[in-house]
């Protein structure tokens, strides 16, 4: 008999500067393998429990920041850096889970174990259209049965089409979606409270679910007050560019519900890739990407250093 609740687990293939696994290009087959496991945000494997401060990671016992070494931001789940643990179930212990790099075109084995102490869980393939191996899209109970606990399930499929990606989500740090959808369903009280939904650009209502932060590649910050600008100093997500380069940015909406208004700050974007295949391309300050939507988009680092 299956368990009651199972977890549906959604990934890109695609190319990376920081893969966990890349195919050799000249390989027909690529194999791997992904565990599927709890863990805790703000926590480190050797220094337990850490807290953020300027940007940066530290031990609890640390009470002066300025003469104490960091702990390796790398090494932990920081989410916003709220420092009351939340438990997530993660793939490999990261989160975002590990890039899986191959060519369009090669045959990817890839060995899900589930080690969750009682849900079971599959793997959708975002974006790959699984020509021929439907029974591989991990639907659960309509492609295939549920990973059970402590199973192990393959997948084997071909790569096409071809993926690169920069994730971006919403982050609750102390609901999961469960409780996120009982309290919407009986209403949203805090503090005596009643929460108003939020709106979409219409001006409709548009949803209960309350967002804390918003993570790009699994990291954010949490705001006390966004017209001061205080927040939590908990670690961001850097990209490192050079003055007068162009770069492209692959953006995927991995998060469960809300839309994110994507831009960079005194730069003009060009838009030119949807979902996996090529559009014309379209300049814009800002562009708006749904859960499931993939964008790319060129910018050009042409502003002072330091600005």
């Amino acid at each position: 008999m299956w368990p009651s609740r199972y977890h549906i687990f959604i990934f890109i293939v695609h190319l990376s500067s920081a893969a966990s696994y890349k195919c050799d290009r000249t390989a027909r087959v690529c194999e791997t393998s992904l565990t599927v496991q709890h863990y805790l945000t703000m926590t480190h494997p050797v220094n337990s429990t850490v807290y953020p401060s300027r940007g940066k990671l530290y031990d609890y016992r640390v009470t002066d920041p300025s003469a104490s070494p960091t702990v390796p931001v790398d090494d932990v789940i920081t989410a916003d850096g709220w420092e009351a643990k939340r438990l997530v179930i993660v793939v490999n212990r990261t989160l975002p889970g590990p890039d899986i790099v191959v060519y369009e075109g090669q045959t990817l084995i890839v060995h899900v174990t589930n080690s969750l102490a009682s849900d079971s869980v599959t793997i959708h393939w975002h974006g790959l259209h699984q020509t021929g191996t439907p029974y591989m899209d991990g639907v659960p109970f309509v492609t295939q049965c549920p990973i059970a606990a402590g199973q192990t399930f393959t997948y084997e499929f071909q790569a096409y089409p071809s993926e690169q990606i920069l994730q971006i989500q919403e982050w609750n740090h102390n609901w999961d979606s469960d409780y996120g959808f009982e309290m919407m369903v009986y209403g949203l009280v805090e503090n005596r409270t009643q929460s108003i939904p939020s709106e979409s650009v219409d001006g409709t209502i548009f949803s209960l679910l309350k967002a804390h932060s918003g993570l790009i590649n699994g990291r954010g910050r949490y705001y006390f007050n966004y017209e001061t600008g205080s927040h939590n100093e908990g670690p961001l997500t850097v990209y490192k560019v050079k003055q007068g380069s162009v770069y492209r940015f692959r953006a995927i909406g991995v998060g469960a519900f809300n839309p994110f208004r994507v831009s960079v700050d005194g730069h003009m974007i060009t838009v030119i890739e949807s979902d996996g295949f090529p559009i014309q391309p379209v300049t814009v300050d800002s562009f708006i990407i749904n859960p499931g939507e993939r964008y790319d988009f060129t910018l050009v680092a042409n502003q002072t250093r330091g600005n």
